[in-house]
């Protein structure tokens, strides 16, 4: 701010000091140097001691003196120099007195604009604090779907994309894929399953009987299909899938079974080393690994972390992950903790969202907390700013286990063939006792809590009693064909890991000494299902824009406001308004802009107001009122996208918004 007095009285003194001095020397009135010395001494001591005091020294005319022209003319000269130094100084006082006076008229004008605009933002953020208000009413869209935008008003070339889970953006003018034969995929250390569908059996009810031996035929799911193979997470073709598991097992069911055949057998394997690098695995002494054993008991989380290496560095901006929900879509949803993405593999960036919740079908339970964006069918990232990567990572969990029928290879010594009544069928499917369970020689279990499964009422002693959960108070003794089962089980071969299902095969039912038979238990399954990841690289149209569909409110609408969550791009210019808001009070006729309650001060009303009757001396500022021929009762909102010339690659990106309308009461 300039100062209230400026002054420069001292340097215009100085100045006159000098040019005197300059006309005395111009005079030659200096003979010698030591001349020159001394009268710029003089002028020097002259300035220090009369600063800022007239520069018109009294020199009175003395008594009988002559009169000297000299000192008559040096008297009105110095005189004079001090009069004009005096009127530019007034000169110079009175411009800065109009320069402070309009500063200050400036200052005190733009103090009332910003009050207004405060007004303004205070009455915006009024209507939105009014959460009890009857009157006011909310339309929104996070963009799950398009269930809320009228395709129909928006031509083929300026159609924008759905990108999934509250991601609107530019139309899409050119995609290119960066996954590739050269591309590579590969689970990760801290994952702590197994590839494939495994052990789970398909629906007993259905199983068939083996006529020569009367066992029933379970069929394990592997056996029609086992997707293990990673690499289909990258084939781009919809009909295949990879899933990831693990089981859990009762310590009871596992003791009735001695404990046989709940392993794998680890193996020296590159696509297995995740298995060995930080004991996330229980693994014995035999390099055995308990594929039953849950995710330490049953609240454990299924992890399964991918690395992606597309083999060389590509422009890539999109990134899309679909789930596969199981067989009949009973997957409970899946959670992607972090998506990351790497140039070199060293140093990772993050393309948010993190914590994205994605359910096989809207009416999936969504349990899972702690999420950003909860999406359907399908999630998608954009990544912010264009960049070259190679390596993509994601953090995939499943917390939530489903209940399932868990297939089991079990062997009995061919001894058993002697000791078993040739009525009975030898199939028999062991019963889910409580957790605390004893029994002795003759098999006798107290208090059963569970359903029991395949044991017909010929192959027990007594009747057997089932319950939902609590105890029955009910003693059942079982025959002598189950305790033969139990007697004669012998451990069998064990599988290796890469090959769980190995010994599911004809071959094996009767070998050595053994003979393989199947049963199953009801337990948990934590599974992921994935069928396609996808990379790509994305151009966009220059322009686009969407209207929505008509939201109609029973009343008058008095007035509307905005609240949107957008996502410009880091290269684009931060003081640009790439994306652009209307409202429409007449079905798409007629379009007002009207600005989100977060952009400050842009000089787009932030509220608009229909038909109000307040007289113009007392209206709002920064509210745009808008009179119609008729009644206003439902609104549209346009949004316009805009990218930069030379970012192609990029978009702006609209997450949600949220209408908030004041009904007129």
């Amino acid at each position: 701010m300039a100062q209230l007095s400026p002054t420069n009285l001292l340097y215009a003194q100085a100045l006159e000091i000098i040019s005197n001095l300059r006309q005395d020397y111009a005079a030659k009135k200096y003979k010698t140097p030591n001349d020159i010395v001394e009268i710029i001494n003089t002028a020097l001591t002259e300035f220090e001691t009369s600063a800022g005091k007239t520069l018109t020294k009294y020199d009175p005319v003395m008594h009988s003196e002559v009169p000297d022209s000299d000192k008559i003319n040096r008297l009105w000269t110095s005189l004079q120099a001090d009069v004009n130094i005096l009127q530019s100084q007034i000169d110079i006082l009175r411009a800065s007195a109009i320069f402070t006076h309009n500063f200050i008229k400036t200052e005190i004008n733009q103090s009332k604009l910003e009050t207004e605009k405060l007004l303004s933002k205070l009455k915006t953020l009024e209507l939105y604090s009014n959460v009890d208000d009857d009157s006011l009413v909310y339309f929104g869209d996070n963009f799950i779907s398009n269930e809320f935008v009228d395709e129909s008003s928006t031509p083929a070339d300026k159609k924008v994309t759905l990108f999934g889970h509250g991601s609107v953006g530019l139309g899409i003018k050119n995609v290119e894929t960066g996954l590739d034969l050269t591309s590579k995929i590969q689970i990760l250390p801290g994952s702590n399953g197994f590839p494939g569908n495994n052990q789970e059996i398909l629906d007993p009810t259905n199983a068939g009987v083996n006529p020569l031996t009367g066992d029933k035929v379970y069929v394990f799911a592997s056996e029609i299909n086992n997707p293990s193979n990673i690499s289909l997470v990258i084939d781009n073709q919809p009909n295949t899938w990879f899933e990831f598991e693990k089981y859990y097992i009762s310590p009871t069911f596992r003791n009735l079974a001695k404990n046989y055949n709940f392993h794998y057998q680890n193996i020296d394997s590159s696509a297995f080393e995740y298995i060995n690098s930080d004991g996330v695995f229980n693994t014995n002494n035999k390099g055995w690994i308990d594929w039953a054993d849950g995710l330490g008991g049953t609240d454990g989380v299924l992890t399964l972390n991918l690395e992606i290496d597309l083999g060389s560095t590509k422009l890539i901006n999109y990134v899309k992950l679909t789930p596969y929900g199981l067989l009949n879509n009973v997957n409970n949803p899946i959670k992607i903790k972090r998506v990351l993405y790497s140039e070199d593999g060293n140093f990772w960036g993050i393309a948010g969202p993190e914590n994205v919740i994605v359910a096989n079908s809207i009416d999936r339970r969504l349990s899972i907390t702690n999420s950003e964006i909860i999406t359907i069918n399908e999630a998608i990232w954009v990544l912010k700013d264009a960049t070259k990567v190679r390596y993509f990572r994601f953090e995939i969990e499943q917390p939530d286990p489903i209940l399932s029928k868990i297939g089991h290879l079990f062997y009995l010594n061919k001894n058993y063939q002697n000791a078993r009544t040739s009525s009975l069928p030898v199939n028999v499917t062991l019963p889910i006792p409580p957790d605390e369970v004893t029994y002795d020689d003759d098999l006798y279990y107290d208090n059963p809590a569970y359903d029991v499964y395949d044991v017909s009422s010929e192959n027990q002693n007594n009747s057997y009693s089932s319950g939902s959960g609590g105890s029955q108070n009910t003693q059942t003794t079982y025959s002598q064909e189950i305790k033969n089962l139990l007697k004669f089980r012998e451990l069998g071969p064990v599988p290796p890991v890469n090959d769980p299902m190995k010994y599911i095969d004809s071959e094996y039912v009767n070998s050595g000494d053994l003979v393989q038979k199947r049963e199953y238990f009801d337990g948990l399954r934590w599974a992921i299902g994935i069928r396609d990841i996808e990379l790509n690289s994305y151009s966009f149209r220059q322009t686009g824009f969407f209207v929505t569909n008509k939201f109609n409110i029973s009343g008058v609408i008095d007035r509307v406001a905005l609240d949107a969550e957008v996502e410009i791009p880091e290269g684009f210019d931060q003081n640009v308004n790439w994306i652009k808001f209307y409202i429409s009070p007449d079905n798409g006729i007629t379009w007002y802009q009207i600005s989100r309650i977060q952009d400050d001060f842009l000089e787009i009303p932030e509220i608009i107001a229909f038909n109000d009757p307040t007289p113009v001396d007392l209206r709002d500022a920064g509210v745009s009122y808008i009179d119609t021929t008729s009644s206003v009762s439902s609104l549209r909102l346009k949004v316009e996208f805009t990218r930069p010339d030379d970012e192609e690659f990029l978009t702006p990106i609209l997450k949600s918004y949220k209408l908030k309308i004041k009904k007129r009461t």
